[in-house]
C-alpha cells in the first residue's frame, strides 16, 4: 500500500531535529577537513566525517527537505511504488526550495566543499533527496553517479547528509579508491537483475552484492551532523532500512573550475539524468560548464 504523502516525512517517534538543537556547539570546519583529509578523499574518493555539521544546519535542511517532499519537482521518482520497499527520489530543487539557498549560501558547506575540490569557484550541480521509509526497504544497488552526468571533469564531488541515525548496516556502502576507475554502465536498479546497464556502450557493472568477499567495501555508523563526503566516480550502495527505521537524506553535489561537458551522451545517444533540455544545444562537449542552471556558491555571489 502507498504511503500518504503527508506522511512522507514525519519521524515516527514525533520528534524533530529541532530537538538536537539546544545546548549544541559548531566546531570550526577547518578544525576538521585538513589538508590530510582532502588527500585522503583523492586517494580514496570517499570520507566519513563526524559531527562536521551544527543541528542548527540541519533543522534547516529538514524544513527545506519537507517543503520538497510535500512539493516534489518535475524529477520526482517514486521506486517501487505501493510495495513494501517504496521510497522517494527527488532532484534538481534548489531554485525552488529557499532553505537549499539559505544553506549553501550562509553555512559552511560551501567552504568546506571549495577546499576539498581545491578551486576557485564552486557551482552547485544539482541537490538530490531520498525519503525511505516503512522499514523495509530494500537495499539500494551498487552503482557510480558519475555515469548519469552531463559533466566530467577533476574538481567534482558530493556532501551526503542524513536526518536519520543510521546503524553501519543500513548505512551506504563505499569501494575505496573505485572512483578512479574504471567507469561501469550505472544500474537500471531492478531487484531481479541489479547489473541491468542504465548505459550499454559502457562496461556492465559487477554483481558486487553476490561477491561481496571479492570487494574492499567499507561503511560506518552515522549521526545526524556526521556528513560523507564522496567522489561521484565511487562504487557505492545502500543498505536497507529494518522495522521502525526510516532514512532521510541529501545530496549536495558540486563542480569546480575544470569541469566540462561530457561528448559521451551525444555520441551514444543516451540521455543523461538528471536531464537538462536544451543545455548541450548552448554548450558543446568539452565546453566549460557555465550555466544558470548550475548556480555559484563560491565565491558567494554579490547579488
Amino acid at each position: 500500500m502507498a504511503i500518504p504523502r503527508n506522511q512522507w516525512f514525519t519521524r515516527p517517534d514525533g520528534s524533530s531535529i529541532r530537538d538536537l538543537v539546544h545546548g549544541a556547539v559548531e566546531r570550526d570546519w577547518r578544525d576538521i577537513i585538513t589538508p590530510e583529509l582532502r588527500e585522503r578523499y583523492r586517494e580514496d574518493g570517499v570520507v566519513h566525517v563526524p559531527g562536521l555539521l551544527h543541528p542548527e544546519w540541519l533543522a534547516l535542511v529538514e524544513q527545506g527537505m519537507k517543503r520538497n517532499a510535500d512539493n516534489p519537482g518535475y524529477n520526482c521518482v517514486h521506486f517501487y511504488e505501493g510495495q513494501p520497499d517504496e521510497y522517494i527520489m527527488d532532484h534538481d530543487n534548489y531554485a525552488a526550495i529557499p532553505e537549499y539557498q539559505y544553506l549553501l549560501r550562509h553555512s559552511p558547506i560551501g567552504d568546506i566543499m571549495q577546499f576539498l575540490l581545491a578551486t576557485d569557484e564552486l557551482y552547485l550541480f544539482h541537490d538530490q533527496i531520498f525519503i525511505k521509509r516503512g522499514g523495509n526497504n530494500a537495499i539500494t544497488h551498487w552503482h557510480q553517479d558519475l555515469p548519469y552526468w552531463i559533466i566530467d571533469g577533476t574538481q567534482l564531488g558530493s556532501m551526503w547528509i542524513t536526518l536519520d541515525p543510521q546503524p553501519k548496516e543500513q548505512c551506504l556502502e563505499f569501494i575505496p579508491g573505485s572512483h578512479k576507475g574504471p567507469q561501469y554502465g550505472g544500474s537500471t536498479f531492478k531487484h531481479e537483475d541489479p547489473t541491468d546497464p542504465t548505459y550499454p556502450s559502457l562496461p556492465r557493472i559487477p554483481h558486487i552484492e553476490a561477491e561481496r568477499d571479492k570487494w574492499n567495501i567499507v561503511s560506518w555508523d552515522v549521526q545526524p551532523g556526521d556528513v560523507i563526503l564522496l567522489h561521484p566516480n565511487v562504487l557505492h550502495g545502500g543498505g536497507g532500512t529494518g522495522p521502525g527505521q526510516q532514512r532521510r537524506t541529501i545530496t549536495l553535489r558540486f563542480f569546480g573550475d575544470d569541469a566540462v561537458i561530457d561528448g559521451r551522451f551525444e555520441q551514444s545517444g543516451e540521455l543523461c539524468s538528471p536531464f537538462y533540455p536544451g543545455l548541450t544545444r548552448r554548450l558543446r562537449p568539452g565546453d566549460k560548464v557555465r550555466d544558470d542552471r548550475f548556480p555559484l556558491i563560491r565565491p558567494i555571489p554579490r547579488s
